[in-house]
């Protein structure tokens, strides 16, 4: 059923989440796993029964849907004017968060980005408030890329040459800026992610999940960009163990698996080939990405639960804004709980029940917004922020994402915006104006 695609996607990244698990060379440091490991896979299950009985309850609405669904798109009149915005705030964003991060907060980027995101991370802890207005605004336009990108993509074959050409130009330097300026991958997995659930998107409204109109330049281009994002999330990996104090590769990937948790199993190698090094970070990757069962596993063994997890993102910068000292951070920061190891750890197992239905809910309703007959920015926004939280679940809570508050806020301005170029639109076509 095309109603199932985007749970088959959520069982896809289980599966591969639990097949990393089960190859990496390395496992928990504190022993036995296999109680966080179940309470994984109880969520899914629950997820899965969330979103099979809204669907047999709400089965006539897809019956409907289906009836009433005209293929493709009808883009608005105002698409290019919605598209000239997150051009711009996309550049005023960089902009501003360069010159805060150079020339307010002097950062110097010149010894390396593992370098810089610290000295960037020491910054922000030992000063109170924000560093400026530069940085506020950036921030808050921050999401821009990922919104540029995500309707370039959907509605590549309505817009015209030179403005696909010139938000392809846009979304690529201010995606990498963006990477760039925080040292970090999370902006560059999300990016990722947007243009494949945008595929997913268009292929299930009839336009396909490769526009008509791209050519071969574009798509050279754009399997180049792939291949570089995903060298670039693992060279981070290389780049931190330079600016760290480790002599190899080897010994870095030893103190990361400590650090999350875990420890080494597999034969250790000479790290004297350039082959040891690629397997030394694919290995941290690898528990980079599934090191979250491990740190269930440790909240599992707590007795107290100090600080919070879940939307601390959001009280850590209040805090700011408002010059109040901020509350205490949970047992182990810097590991991922997995989005039903945070819900477990703040709300108890309650919590982290209706958390797991919660997750059968957005990937329903993100699949109604698959076949809705009117899909507007506001509902595309909805529909990909829904399934941040549905795809990340493995990792955490996406909410708490760097990226995630600021698309959210990006994608609600741009439709005002859009909203009041329809009313002006409206307006010139009666001659009102």
């Amino acid at each position: 059923m095309k109603s199932f695609v985007l749970l088959k996607l959520y069982l896809l990244i289980w599966t591969l989440y639990f097949s990393t698990v089960a190859l990496l060379p390395a496992t928990y440091s504190g022993g036995s796993y296999y109680l966080s490991y179940s309470m994984l896979v109880g969520s899914v299950i629950i997820s899965l029964i969330s979103f099979i009985s809204l669907n047999v309850l709400f089965e006539n609405y897809f019956q409907g849907a289906a009836r009433q669904f005209i293929s493709g798109l009808n883009p608005p009149q105002y698409l290019n004017t919605t598209m000239r915005y997150a051009i711009l705030f996309s550049m005023i964003s960089v902009v501003f968060l360069v010159y805060d991060r150079i020339f307010i907060q002097g950062i110097d980027y010149s010894k390396g980005l593992a370098k810089a995101r610290e000295a960037w991370r020491i910054n922000g802890e030992n000063r109170s408030g924000v560093s400026s207005s530069f940085s506020v605004i950036g921030n808050l336009l921050s999401g821009f890329p990922l919104v540029l990108s995500s309707l370039l993509y959907y509605y590549y074959d309505n817009l015209s040459r030179w403005l696909r050409l010139i938000s392809l130009i846009v979304v690529t330097v201010t995606v990498a800026s963006s990477a760039l300026l925080t040292g970090g991958r999370s902006i560059v997995m999300i990016f990722l992610l947007s243009l494949l659930l945008i595929g997913i998107l268009r292929k299930a409204r009839g336009l396909g999940f490769v526009p008509k109109k791209i050519n071969i330049f574009v798509r050279v281009f754009s399997l180049f960009a792939l291949v570089s994002s995903l060298i670039y999330i693992v060279y981070v990996f290389h780049l931190r163990a330079t600016a760290s104090n480790d002599s190899t590769s080897l010994v870095y990937m030893l103190s990361i698996l400590d650090y999350l948790g875990g420890e080494y199993i597999g034969v250790q190698n000479n790290d004297t080939y350039f082959i040891d090094d690629i397997f030394n970070y694919l290995t941290i990757t690898g528990a980079y990405l599934s090191h979250s069962v491990w740190t269930l596993q440790s909240i599992l063994n707590m007795d107290n639960h100090e600080g919070y997890i879940t939307f601390n993102f959001y009280r850590t910068n209040i805090g700011k804004i408002l010059d109040v000292s901020p509350e205490a951070g949970w047992a182990i920061p810097g590991r991922f709980p997995s989005y039903v190891g945070a819900f477990y750890y703040d709300y108890g197992i309650l919590g982290a029940f209706l958390g797991s239905l919660a997750i059968g809910v957005l990937i329903f309703i993100s699949t109604l917004l698959l076949y809705c007959k009117n899909l507007n920015l506001l509902y595309i926004g909805i529909y990909l922020t829904s399934m941040y939280i549905v795809a990340l679940s493995p990792l955490g809570f996406a909410a708490d994402f760097l990226s995630f508050p600021f698309v959210v806020f990006d994608f609600c301005l741009l439709y005002i915006l859009s909203v009041f170029s329809r009313i002006r639109f409206t307006s010139m076509k009666r001659g009102d104006v």
